[in-house]
């Protein structure tokens, strides 16, 4: 255990080492920074990390604020922690291209339809858009999400994203039709078998490294 800890210094810092790799400046510049002041600490990555952001979320506001058009993406995913997490993205049109951005992540306590769509309109309000030009809205496909009376999609039109359609997510869709043709392979059944023990290997890495 002790072994695997001193191995994990971290996706910040690790990422900072491979980068020096390929650009010897970045090396540099770390080792010429004092002992006492490597401006490495998880408190300074944080605050990095959230300037960060803040500054690419007002990127995609100010294109998506003059965009005609938008669409709403969503998805709920787990993070190293277990905590239940919900994924959002815009998707829209500027200068003639799409834009698909991710605009973040937001804790779920509960996994209810009315939770979730409560949690998706907090992600989308600080963009302050027109409900109104909101054109589509795409999930996967259970009935939390697509229900048309009590779903998320429903409860997002009643919410005043009336003219959002929803759209059962694509890569839900090819998602499941590929599991469904894997079942019936053989080889394929036995290469998924592997990649799902594998993932299950590195995760619990991940538990030993939280507790």
């Amino acid at each position: 255990m002790n072994q695997i800890s001193r191995l994990i210094k971290g996706t910040f810092v690790e990422i900072l080492e491979l980068l020096g790799k390929y650009d010897s400046n970045v090396t540099k510049k770390i080792e010429s920074l004092p002992g006492n002041a490597k401006m490495l600490s998880p408190d300074i990555q944080n605050d990095l990390l959230t300037s960060l952001a803040s500054m690419l979320l007002d990127y995609v506001k100010s294109e998506v604020e003059i965009a005609s058009c938008y669409a709403i993406l969503a998805d709920e995913v787990k993070d190293a922690s277990k905590k239940e997490l919900l994924g959002a993205s815009l998707r829209y049109i500027h200068k003639g291209n799409v834009r698909e951005r991710a605009i973040g992540f937001i804790e779920l306590k509960d996994m209810d339809a009315g939770t979730i769509s409560e949690k998706l309109i907090e992600l989308v309000k600080p963009f302050e858009l027109d409900p109104l030009k909101c054109v589509g809205q795409g999930y996967d496909g259970a009935s939390v999400m697509s229900g048309i009376y009590g779903g998320v999609q429903a409860r997002m039109k009643g919410a005043g994203y009336r003219n959002a359609t929803y759209v059962h997510c694509a890569s839900h869709r090819l998602n499941l039709v590929l599991a469904a043709n894997a079942e019936g392979h053989p080889l394929m059944k036995s290469f998924f078998d592997i990649l799902d023990l594998t993932y299950s290997f590195m995760n619990e890495l991940s538990d030993m490294q939280f507790s």
